[in-house]
Order: C-alpha cells, then structure tokens, then sequence
C-alpha cells in the first residue's frame, strides 16, 4: 500500500508530509522492537529518492554518534528541525529549524546544546546507532541529498541565524525528517522538501 501524503507549499519548496501511527508492542523498550525496523523502512525510502546525490546528515550529538562518525569529522550547529508529532502538542505541525533544547546532551556543557552536522556516503549507516543515539521518545534525523553545490546550504546551518530552508535546495536537491516515535502517544514522520514536485516518486513509496 501506498504511504499517505500531505502535499503543500512553503515559498518556492514542495512540501509532502505523512504521519504514521506506530504500533507499539511490549517489547518496544526491550530490545528496540518495531520502531527499529520502522527507522529502517524510512532510511530506505530517503535512500531511494536521493540516489546519486550527496548525502549530509543533521542528527543528536552523543558519545556514541561522535565516536561513531569522527572519521567524517562532523561539526557541532545550533539547530535541529522540529515537526510535532505527538497527541499533547500537536500532530504534523512543522516548525522548522529551532535552537538546540533539552533533552539533546551536548559534550561539550561550556559550549550550549548542540546537533551534528556531517557529509556521510549511504544513510544505511545510520541503522547502526544505538536508540539511545537517535533520541528519548522518538528517534530523528534529518538529511540533505543534494545535487547541487552545498557550501551554500552548509554555510546557513552553521550561521547564528534560523536557516531558511527555502534558501537551501536547488532544483534536485532534496530535504528530509524522519522521526520515530518510540513512547505512546508519538508518532512516526516523513516529511519530504524538494524546489520541484516529487509527487508521482512518492507513489512508489510502500507503507
């Protein structure tokens, strides 16, 4: 089946979100259970939307993600993207780029909240972090494919303003957040930006 979609605009950008209800089972806490598998689904269908381009990945700054990346050498930025996905505060709201917050541990307590920033060359390499790596409720990463040059998008992600997202894609360039919700209550997201309409890729995409 098909995954369901929510097509809309932002400036220039084509938007398509789909909020996914998780099915929770008892053992979810245990040993990673279904929200693991559901992270896989996702990673698997940015992979097949962004083949050929550059991949760049926005995720939580832990032990574990340094350690695991430091031969891509990321970088630390202020930002992480926030789409509300769960029953208290929202459902499918996109709020953008926001300042790093709590619950995000940074490593370095003198320098503030932070998220990594880092080129990586197949997203298949994210399915190894921990779930304490990936976040507390729900587990989220977000990713840039581009085609185009990327000093551009990299430079408004590591200046002290909000990057505009809208400021960021070229015409094959592609953006993604994928959040999985790992707590009742929240839920799973995928939401595509792209500067030209993707919709009839989107078909291909199996729920």
């Amino acid at each position: 089946m098909a995954a369901d979609f929510k097509h809309y605009r932002e400036g220039n950008l084509y938007c398509y979100l789909s909020i996914i209800p998780p099915v929770l089972s008892k053992t979810d806490k245990n040993d990673g259970g279904n929200y693991r598998a559901r992270f896989k689904r996702y990673i698997g269908w940015a992979t097949s939307l962004s083949e050929g381009k550059r991949l760049w990945v926005i995720m939580r700054e832990t032990p574990e993600s340094v350690e695991r990346f430091r031969q891509f050498k990321p970088e630390r930025i202020q930002w992480k993207y926030d789409v509300v996905t769960n029953d208290a505060e929202g459902m499918g709201v996109d709020k953008g780029f926001k300042p790093m917050e709590a619950p995000y541990s940074p490593l370095h307590s003198d320098q503030g909240w932070a998220s990594l920033l880092l080129p990586i060359p197949e997203l298949k390499l994210l399915e190894s972090l921990s779930e304490d790596a990936l976040g507390d409720v729900d587990s989220h990463v977000t990713i840039l494919a581009l085609q185009s040059e990327a000093q551009d998008a990299l430079d408004l992600l590591k200046a002290n303003a909000i990057p505009p997202i809208t400021r960021m894609l070229g015409a094959d360039d592609l953006f993604f957040n994928i959040i999985v919700g790992k707590e009742q209550g929240f839920y799973d997201c995928f939401l595509v930006k792209a500067e030209r309409s993707i919709s009839a890729s989107l078909l291909h995409l199996s729920s």
